[in-house]
């Protein structure tokens, strides 16, 4: 196991775990510097251009008198351009009003990506507790028949019961283990689907410390849609790309 992977985890700690971890998160940080990048690139082109170019010349002022007596001179002439566009019929304003837009809309999208991810962290991280509890539930249930099935069949030693009695209570047995088992199996998947959403291997066992509990919960209709249309980045991205 990685070495900054906590051995328990609460829901909050969890969904901020997720989102240090998920790649989907990682992909879209990237798309957003890349973004800027081309901001960059497009702005670059409203500013002054400077092209600095140097020719170097050779000349001979050898004396043609005597042989022995010769010079070379090297001259370096410099030649400096300076360009700026002055007017491109809002082309390069388009452009940077675009590239701005564009960045805007990605940090949305980041936004729209995280709260997805806080979600399926929430559901997955409760499904988890709530397996756990079913398989608490089933080992209970097969535990009782279990104990129900030997006083079945001490009853019959004794001559109290019947045939038909210990044979019920077999079957009662033999129908609650495959409910165990599907519970464990499923249990198994809540974990790796948790896991998966950790950026983690399948395998990873992270305890979860908080309990499963019911929580009433009666949403205002008017006021939730009023939140959603200011707050759901969604939206948000949608008008900037228009």
């Amino acid at each position: 196991m990685r070495k900054d992977i906590p051995e328990s985890l609460t829901l909050e700690q969890a969904i901020a775990f997720a989102l240090q971890e998920n790649t989907d998160i990682k992909t879209q940080e990237q798309v957003i510097k890349t973004a800027e990048a081309q901001y960059i690139q497009v702005r670059s082109y409203a500013l002054p251009q400077v092209n600095l170019t140097i020719q170097p010349e050779h000349q001979d002022n050898s004396n043609t008198s005597s042989s022995s007596s010769f010079k070379i001179e090297e001259k370096y002439p410099v030649t400096i351009d300076i360009s700026q566009p002055v007017y491109s019929f809002g082309k390069l304003t388009h452009a940077m009003d675009a590239s701005k837009y564009y960045i805007e809309s990605q940090k949305t999208q980041l936004e729209l990506t995280r709260q997805s991810i806080a979600y399926q962290v929430s559901s997955a991280f409760y499904a988890v507790l709530l397996q756990k509890e079913l398989v608490t539930v089933n080992e209970e249930s097969l535990k009782t028949a279990e104990d129900h099935l030997r006083v079945a069949q001490l009853r019959f030693e004794q001559g109290v019961n019947t045939q038909f009695d210990v044979t019920r209570a077999k079957v009662d047995v033999a129908n609650r283990r495959p409910e165990l088992i599907s519970a464990r199996n499923e249990l198994i998947k809540a974990r790796q689907n948790l896991n998966q959403l950790f950026n983690l291997p399948p395998n990873t066992r992270i305890r979860l410390s908080d309990e499963l509990d019911f929580k009433e919960y009666s949403p205002h209709m008017e006021k939730s849609w009023k939140l959603a249309k200011e707050n759901r980045p969604d939206l948000k991205s949608q008008k900037l790309v228009v």
